[in-house]
């Protein structure tokens, strides 16, 4: 019965990784916005910069959505496999 809740747990609560992509695109999006209120030619490269930042950001995202969150997960997924070969 524990270890039920703390797999239904797992899905609700996001893997280090989506939360790290999180924080990225943020900082990327507070970069971006202080580039543009910058209106010298400083202001453009931070703007820029900010832009690459928060793509760095959805690509973390989507590595998040693609890799398992925990050990239980991949060994789950595992056993799945064995049964269906069988």
């Amino acid at each position: 019965m524990e270890i039920e809740m703390n797999k239904e747990l797992n899905k609700i609560v996001p893997n280090k990784t989506r939360k790290r992509a999180l924080t990225i695109m943020y900082v990327g999006l507070g970069m971006n916005l202080f580039g543009f209120a910058a209106f010298d030619p400083l202001g453009s490269f931070f703007e820029n910069l900010g832009l690459l930042i928060m793509a760095v950001g959805v690509g973390f995202m989507a590595a998040g959505y693609f890799f398992l969150n925990s050990s239980e997960e991949i060994t789950e997924a595992v056993e799945e496999f064995e049964k269906e070969k069988k």
